[in-house]
């Protein structure tokens, strides 16, 4: 009975006959930053959680501001089809003194300048779609001053081809199966994310999820099951240890990633969901693990285990897996302009209901943030957002030490959660705390804004002595501030920021430092 009542309800959203998507908006675009504030005015237009990223956009909603942002038509008989040519991209970045960086994909966290270049194509069909679109890095990757605890020699000049944000996608109603090497980005953050965001290169999965919301009559559904291999860059040195020389050995690890949104019929505008991720080594598969959601899906298949083996209960059972999980709420107040948002996870198992009552802090981090907007005039309005993220161990450290959230203390993966040596959530480092606010002045396209964020740099690692309790005497702040600005001039949109960075004890050193970090994007729409 439970079996056919499944096939039914798949069979009804294969089918269903709602419009459907057209293309992927790309993480961090300028077309999603948009369609997120365009939520707040009119909630109904955007049926879209925000939350399981890159998502579709919606054939109804092409006015004149997403057709700019979006692929240019080729007027075409040859082939049946939509053709369509993306944006020409040139990104550009530069740092003075050390690396810094944030949420910038397959570029990397270089001192010097640094250039991506990516262009492409979209194809799509009533049943399928496909986007080419791949990027070239090349980094000047130049030395700068380090020490014991951060930083390491570096291996000059850098420069690498991706696969960039291209898909293929099978497109049957609302679901969609397909091979991706798109960024991803998990949750409701704006600038992070516990699990997974754009600060690292998209990798290629293997994917099956909803292309749009399924409704149903309690709940709006999205989810996405993906599976992919992870790398790690030799020439690179690891943001899991501290931007030092990675000591272990390269090897692929399989990640499995399970996220679920659900909207409440009885509460518009709050959305609820969870994700969960684990990992482990490709060539350490465990050979006794039949079946193949068992051995491919195992975020998934997990949740029907009678038991779930960890190093605390049985140590010679630990099935040599990682795992990362999180849930989060946000809530839109449409009469307000105005959202706010949460996510707490933990980087490890939970032994049993006793460890979790004892120690509910131990292994968590947790991300808060919100975002309002002015009232409309003349097409211009002004938002104000901030956003707070905690990766620093809780006090507990000092009696079971939970290592940093990336990198899971009594783990079996040394990489972390990391690919092409760059962490996959949160691009403000590894076990560090950050306090951001952004206001911004918005008029169609264009915008102006500034930024101001308060970084503290791993404020519990393990250091010192059990005198000091094992806290570091000198702690690593960075106080960073900076203008950013959007503006289109014809077919061209620029896209800039400049970010002053001052370090009080840089490197956990007794130095100060002053690095001045620039970003530029060069958008030129065909």
């Amino acid at each position: 009975m439970w079996n056919f009542s499944f096939i039914a309800f798949t069979l009804l959203t294969l089918l269903a006959s709602e419009q459907s998507a057209a293309q992927h908006i790309q993480v961090g675009s300028p077309l999603e930053q948009l369609t997120r504030e365009r939520q707040l005015m009119t909630p109904s237009s955007i049926r879209y959680s925000m939350t399981v990223r890159p998502m579709g956009i919606y054939r109804g909603e092409r006015d004149s501001l997403v057709r700019f942002l979006s692929p240019d038509t080729v007027q075409q008989d040859l082939i049946p089809g939509v053709l369509s040519v993306q944006p020409a991209q040139v990104d550009l970045s530069f740092n003075s003194y050390r690396p810094f960086g944030w949420n910038n994909g397959s570029m990397i966290t270089a001192k010097g300048l640094q250039m991506r270049v990516s262009a492409g194509m979209h194809y799509r069909t009533r049943l399928f779609e496909v986007n080419l679109q791949p990027e070239f890095v090349s980094a000047a990757n130049r030395p700068y001053s380090f020490s014991n605890r951060f930083g390491g020699t570096v291996k000059g000049a850098y420069t690498k081809s991706f696969l960039g944000q291209s898909y293929a996608e099978i497109k049957l109603g609302k679901v969609g199966i397909g091979f991706s090497n798109e960024n991803m980005w998990l949750g409701p953050g704006q600038k992070s994310a516990l699990i997974m965001t754009n600060n690292a290169p998209g990798f290629g999965h293997i994917y099956i999820a909803s292309r749009e919301p399924i409704k149903t009559p309690i709940v709006d559904l999205e989810w996405k099951i993906f599976g992919g291999g992870l790398d790690q860059d030799s020439l690179l040195n690891s943001e899991s240890n501290f931007q030092q020389n990675a000591s272990f050995t390269r090897q692929w690890r399989y990640l499995n990633v399970v996220t679920l949104t659900l909207k409440p019929k009885f509460l518009p505008g709050l959305y609820l969901g969870f994700n969960r991720a684990l990992q482990f080594y490709g060539n350490k598969e465990d050979s006794s693990i039949v079946g193949f959601f068992n051995k491919y899906t195992p975020a998934v298949s997990a949740f029907f285990k009678k038991k779930i083996n960890t190093q605390i209960d049985a140590p010679s059972e630990n099935d040599g897996q990682d795992q990362i999980a999180s849930v989060f709420m946000r809530f839109v107040l449409p009469k307000e302009r105005m959202e706010f948002y949460f996510e707490y996870g933990y980087n490890d198992f939970k032994a049993n209901t006793r460890d979790l009552i004892q120690d509910v802090q131990h292994s968590a981090a947790y991300l808060v943030g919100f975002k309002k907007l002015t009232s409309i005039k003349n097409g211009i309005y002004y938002t104000v957002s901030g956003e707070v993220v905690q990766m620093a161990q809780s006090a507990s450290f000092v009696t079971r030490n939970a290592g940093n959230w990336y990198t899971i203390g009594s783990g079996s993966i040394l990489q972390g959660m990391t690919h092409m040596s760059q962490i996959l959530g949160a691009s403000s480092g590894l076990g560090n705390n950050v306090q951001s606010i952004q206001v911004e002045r918005v008029s169609g396209v264009n915008r102006i804004g500034f930024t101001l964020m308060r970084i503290q740099n791993d404020p519990k690692g393990i250091q010192g002595g059990v005198n000091n309790i094992w806290i570091s005497p000198l702690a690593w702040t960075d106080i960073v501030y900076g203008p950013n600005i959007q503006w289109r001039f014809n077919n061209l949109l620029l896209r800039g920021e400049m970010q002053c960075v001052h370090s009080n004890n840089y490197a956990w050193i007794n130095k100060n430092q002053f690095n001045l970090f620039t970003a530029t994007s060069l958008i030129y729409k065909w």
